[in-house]
């Protein structure tokens, strides 16, 4: 079966947002997952969707960057 990367990821980004995300938050979600999986990092790529819609309370609060570097940020989702 067949099924194209557009496709994947609305279904992807519907999935969040019935957990309760924004659309901007599930849409910056599922391109760093769909990235990850298209790299070849499965744990990082769409397994985490699944994750983090069973979790979305993180999104729902107020979350914040507190600490930020060219190769990782440290994110105080409360």
């Amino acid at each position: 079966m067949k099924i194209k990367i557009k496709e994947i990821k609305q279904l992807c980004i519907d999935v969040l947002i019935k957990a309760g995300a924004s659309k901007k938050d599930s849409e910056i979600i599922v391109n760093e997952c769909l990235y990850g999986e298209l790299i070849g990092r499965k744990s990082h790529g769409l397994v985490y969707v699944a994750k983090t819609a069973e979790k979305v309370n993180c999104l729902k609060n107020k979350w914040k960057i507190e600490k930020e570097d060219d190769a990782y940020a440290l994110i105080n989702a409360n």
